[in-house]
């Protein structure tokens, strides 16, 4: 009986001593894993999962983040245009990380948390040009490289200038002082409906208007109350418009009125703060079915619902004077400052490229989800926007026009962002 009761001391003695190198290993496994050391770890773990028995379950959790490795980004190859761009990539990885960056000096790569911001410097040379930096775990054993590219500057290509002497281009304004005003001294057709037409003004400088024009469909939903208040006041600053019945316009200094259910609680709300303190509303834009809201008032902006790319960039130009900000119902949007100007895709970006070549400094942008309007000191250049418009846009010649707001539909705001316009709502 005596050697039986010892065998159970022994043995009770044993499985305790037992338990506590396991304890302990997990113990030393877990500072090991957040000192860094995943290796050593990965070794503590293995053991007790093989010493130790089942009751240590929860082992096999600490071997996956230990032993394997998951290091991930959202995006491993960045293409941006010519301009100075912003881009965001997000780092998923199991354990601790560090990026190095290995070619390219006009960029920069900072880290908050597990997002990296690459600052994109514009590239002011004809030729293309290539960076790249690592992402990698801090022991090495697992990396990432990710490449950033972006495409050399566009030499302008003057377009064939008009007949009468002296001869505009799209580059430099002619005087007409014998041209009547509103003749039309080049137009320019091709077969796939692209127009370039050159226009005497009322101060008998030419200004051009280029691009190609898509038939419509006129769907949109009349504007009665917007139009009826335009012609009480007699004047119009800014404005907007949608297909679908939603309206907003700015008038003298922070007068506004808006039209349709489309603007939520939040925009209305904003709209009447502004009015109240008397601070100038210099621009408002709503995306064509009423997804997005822009408001741009004295030294200050707000969006609404807008894409955390618009709103990081409009933040990069918080210190400039933003003179349009437009985005449609796919989340592409397009903003032109006193200094820079920025389309978030390639087609924006090479509509607001061709009209500062053609026309030069960017007063503003419009863009729907099918064309895009870019007014210009000189000239406007439009792509996929209805006849009616461009139509309208020929006709002006007593006032040259700073902003252009238009639907798929072919109903138009137009503006010189004072007091004189042209609707058909």
């Amino acid at each position: 009986m005596k050697k039986f009761i010892l065998f159970i001391f022994l043995f009770s003695a044993i499985s305790i001593f037992a338990d506590e190198n396991c304890d302990e290993a997990l113990k030393e496994g877990k500072q090991q894993f957040n000192a860094g050391n995943y290796s050593a770890a990965c070794e503590l773990f293995r053991w007790v999962s093989a010493e130790c028995g089942s009751s240590y379950k929860d082992v096999q959790s600490w071997i996956n983040k230990s032993c394997e490795v998951t290091l991930k980004v959202s995006n491993s190859s960045i293409s941006v245009p010519p301009l100075s761009a912003t881009r965001t990539v997000t780092v998923t990885c199991n354990r601790s990380w560090l990026l190095e960056k290995t070619t390219g000096s006009w960029y920069t790569v900072s880290r908050n948390g597990n997002t990296l911001t690459i600052s994109i410097d514009a590239n002011n040379n004809s030729t293309g040009r290539n960076g790249s930096f690592i992402v990698k775990t801090t022991d090495g054993s697992k990396s990432v490289t990710i490449t950033v590219s972006q495409s050399g500057k566009t030499s302008p290509t003057p377009p064939t200038p008009p007949t009468p002497t002296p001869t505009p281009t799209d580059n430099s304004v002619g005087s007409y002082s014998s041209a009547a005003v509103g003749t039309v001294i080049q137009q320019t057709l091709t077969g796939d409906d692209t127009r370039n037409v050159f226009v005497v003004m009322e101060d008998h400088l030419t200004f051009g208007i280029s691009g190609k024009v898509i038939p419509y469909t006129d769907v949109a939903t009349a504007l009665k109350e917007c139009s009826d208040k335009i012609g009480e006041i007699g004047s119009l600053k800014s404005g907007t418009l949608t297909e679908n019945g939603h309206c907003i316009i700015i008038y003298n200094k922070s007068g506004v009125w808006w039209e349709g259910d489309g603007p939520d609680s939040g925009v209305l709300s904003k709209l009447t703060e502004i009015n109240k303190s008397n601070d100038s509303i210099n621009e408002v834009s709503i995306s064509p079915n009423a997804k997005y809201y822009y408001i741009g008032y004295q030294g200050a902006m707000w969006s609404t619902r807008a894409t955390t790319e618009m709103n990081q960039k409009l933040k990069e130009y918080d210190d400039e004077i933003i003179s349009s900000a437009c985005i449609n119902d796919n989340g592409d949007f397009a903003i032109t400052t006193n200094k820079h100007f920025y389309g978030s895709t390639d087609y924006l970006h090479n509509a607001l490229l061709e009209a500062k070549k053609r026309y030069g400094y960017i007063e503003s942008i419009s863009i729907t989800n099918k064309g895009v309007i870019v007014v210009c000191e000189k000239g406007i250049y439009l792509h996929n926007v209805p006849t009616r418009v461009y139509e309208k846009l020929i006709q002006m010649t007593a006032w040259r026009p700073i902003r252009v707001k238009f639907t798929d539909s072919g109903t138009y705001i137009i503006t010189d962002g004072k007091s004189r316009y042209s609707t058909f709502m």
